[in-house]
């Protein structure tokens, strides 16, 4: 049985809440929608300060707050969280497609279920681990009548 390689994701997926997944997502996204608004803020009030001193060296000058880049990251972040965003709602329908699928009429959490799964996937495990050990003790034991047959027509 080779079950348990085409589920191997299942047992790290049952520890996974997409819940969460999308809370933490939600409040990341209004953390860098407010990093965004300061970030605009300093770099605005530092090209009003660039006028008023033009002595400061031209380093300074280009990026007085250590901001370089920031801009570029906030949305960069923004567009991978929503796009994270956007993976746990395709989730969430999937599920509800297969708890459907499978009759199941109330909303079960997903680590829940997949627990579910994947305890029945290590109980296939143990089990297949059993049979083998029966073939190859049984094996064994037909080699060992077989060599005590052998031994017996020697003699």
């Amino acid at each position: 049985l080779a079950v348990d390689e085409e589920l191997a994701d299942v047992t790290a997926a049952s520890r996974m809440d997409p819940e969460h997944v999308h809370r933490t997502a939600n409040q990341l996204c209004s953390e860098v929608e407010r990093l965004k608004v300061f970030v605009t803020r300093k770099t605005d009030s530092a090209d009003a300060g660039d006028k008023a001193e033009e002595e400061e060296e031209e380093e300074e000058k280009a990026d007085p707050f250590g901001l370089a880049g920031a801009s570029a990251f906030l949305e960069a972040a923004s567009t991978e969280l929503s796009k994270l965003k956007g993976e746990v709602v395709a989730v969430n329908d999937l599920y509800a497609q297969v708890l459907s699928f499978f009759g199941d009429t109330k909303r079960m959490p997903v680590h829940e279920w997949l627990g579910y799964i994947s305890n029945f996937l290590v109980e296939i495990q143990k089990a297949n681990a059993v049979r083998l050990r029966r073939i190859e003790a049984e094996h064994r034991q037909r080699q060992m009548k077989h060599m005590q047959l052998q031994q017996t027509q020697m003699r």
